[in-house]
């Protein structure tokens, strides 16, 4: 499972949108360095989370897979898990 603020999470909801996006709109998005996008997406591509969509004018445009979509849907909904426990907690304190 992703930690949602990992920089796998972060290139996972940029890509969420549904338009692919090249590595260097990834950095400038996100405001992770250009060749951490690099090494990030080319584990999310091995994953399966990530694929190539096209190459045009020598860059390469990627976008979340269905598998993607579900690993992060998985990981927001465990943290949104543990935000609720974190609260109710906070409650009994209170």
């Amino acid at each position: 499972m992703l930690d949602p603020l990992s920089n796998e999470a972060k290139i996972l909801l940029t890509l969420i949108g549904g338009r692919s996006k090249s590595r260097r709109q990834i950095s400038k998005e996100t405001s992770i360095p250009y060749q951490t996008v690099a090494n990030v997406i080319a584990r999310l591509v091995e994953y399966g989370f990530v694929e190539l969509e096209k190459i045009e004018d020598n860059e390469k445009f990627y976008k979340i897979t269905e598998k993607g979509v579900r690993e992060l849907s998985k990981s927001v909904s465990k943290e949104r898990q543990d935000i609720e426990k974190l609260l109710k907690i906070t409650e009994v304190v209170q």
